[in-house]
């Protein structure tokens, strides 16, 4: 997934995540509720994922899994 890209006159290493990742995870749950997250609800857990961030670990699928959680938990 992590690539190198050349962007403002510098080569920096990407590792793109995105609403399809989200509805992979998705996907993966039996929980009908989540099945039904709109595109802006996929975003907001992109959100929680970025205020979440940590470089030493850096985003994983259990990052994006534990966005999902706390989305739901703060949506109660």
């Amino acid at each position: 997934m992590a690539k190198v890209v050349f962007e403002n006159n510098q080569y920096i290493l990407r590792n793109d995540w995105g609403i399809d990742d989200v509805r992979a995870v998705i996907e993966s749950t039996d929980n009908a509720r989540i099945k039904s997250f709109t595109d802006e609800d996929c975003v907001r857990i992109l959100e929680i994922v970025a205020e979440c961030f940590d470089a030493n670990y850096g985003i994983t699928w259990d990052s994006l899994e534990y966005a999902i959680t706390t989305y739901i938990e703060d949506s109660k």
